[in-house]
């Protein structure tokens, strides 16, 4: 059961991380042409991967909001709606919205796709977090390495058709190719899920019966974990939307790869540092008491790629990319072993809404991080401004 977990959350969380790796072409979206520009690789570093563009948070903040909204409005008001209707509304939605961002010739009708996408993803996850909570407790690591699967091959797979070097495609095209998850999800949850039995089901909906104020003393106490978790996920999105795209290096110490393709392999192992630590829980684990040490850690990396994007002292792109990996490993590691412990520990009556409130806390960090990414975006590039008048 907990591999078929593993390779519906892949699938269903491919389409939220596939805006990410796109944020760039995303906001070019504008510009004419736009599907077939990949940059170059600069031969100096300086001000120009400023350039008057969008922060990439502005993307981030697209795919991350609506997926907020109706986490909450599914922990308080849609619990009672059957699964299956649910992940109904999920595969429309992702195909639709996958054709909107793909075919969009301009930024505000790729940023509706982005938020249609959003909106799915939450339906998708917070419905199959608190759908685990009527399986084993292996089943929440499938489901976060399922996360962190998504996240490897959907970057992996835009990143590749996408580099000029390897499939050499548009945007778009590498965007429509994508069609094949909601289909491919589709399959495994309806024809190869063993769903729970309905009785089961009719257990959870004792929970929808519950006071709000009942609802309010769990989630009070659910803040002792949610808190680092936030602060853990605000930290590596700034990373990622708010400083990587800043960082560009040489085409001497760059591997040769454009700006643009820079970015995209940043996603790439930042995802690849996620899926390990997300898998690797049942093999390695950890105290609780490290989930209070990984925020103390990020923010500290975050404050290192804060100083590279302004004074770009790195020697070579590989020693990014070991620090980048290593803020997937950390993050990864805050989710899955704060979920797993949730599942192991929570009342069998509490769990399925304490694994829901648990899914908003990422969200509340990634919120949070692309409001701070389009800040210090801006910030860095009029700081490298004044520097060089």
């Amino acid at each position: 059961m907990s591999d078929r977990f593993l390779d519906i959350r892949a699938m269903q969380h491919d389409p939220y991380i596939l805006m990410l790796s796109a944020a760039e072409d995303i906001i070019d979206k504008d510009h004419i042409h736009h599907g077939h520009i990949n940059g170059t690789c600069p031969v100096e570093r300086g001000t120009q991967h400023c350039q008057g563009t969008k922060s990439t948070g502005h993307v981030l903040l697209a795919d991350i909001l609506p997926s907020l909204f109706i986490k909450i409005f599914v922990m308080f008001f849609l619990q009672a709606v059957p699964y299956w209707i649910r992940h109904t509304l999920v595969i429309i939605s992702q195909m639709g919205a996958l054709l909107i961002v793909a075919t969009a010739k301009s930024y505000s009708m790729a940023i509706l796709g982005v938020s249609l996408i959003s909106a799915a993803g939450g339906l998708g996850e917070s419905s199959m977090v608190s759908y685990s909570s009527h399986f084993a407790a292996s089943t929440t690591i499938a489901w976060a390495s399922g996360t962190g699967a998504a996240g490897m091959i959907g970057s992996i797979l835009y990143a590749g058709m996408t580099e000029p070097h390897l499939g050499n495609l548009t945007a778009e095209t590498a965007l429509m190719l994508m069609l094949f998850f909601p289909i491919a999800y589709t399959t495994v949850f309806y024809l190869v899920l063993d769903h729970s039995s309905k009785k089961d089901v009719e257990k959870s909906l004792e929970l929808v019966k519950g006071n709000w104020m009942e609802k309010a003393v769990l989630i009070k106490s659910l803040l002792r974990f949610a808190i680092p978790l936030i602060l853990v996920y605000m930290a590596e999105y700034t990373i990622n939307q708010g400083f990587t795209q800043l960082i560009v290096l040489i085409v001497r110490n760059g591997m040769g790869l454009t700006a643009k393709s820079q970015y995209r392999w940043f996603q790439v192992v930042y995802r690849a540092g996620t899926f390990i630590s997300k898998s690797s829980l049942s093999i390695i684990d950890f105290p609780v008491w490290v989930l209070y040490l990984l925020p103390v850690l990020q923010v500290g990396n975050a404050i290192f790629f804060y100083l590279e994007a302004l004074f770009a002292f790195l020697p070579h792109i590989a020693v990014a990319f070991s620090l980048i990996c290593m803020e997937g490993l950390m993050g990864g590691s805050s989710l899955v072993k704060t979920f797993s412990h949730i599942h192991k520990n929570a009342k069998k009556e509490d769990k399925e809404f304490s694994l829901a409130v648990m899914t908003t806390s990422d969200s509340i960090g990634i919120v949070g991080a692309s409001f701070l990414a389009i800040w210090l975006h801006n910030l860095i590039c009029q700081q490298l401004e004044w520097r060089v008048m």
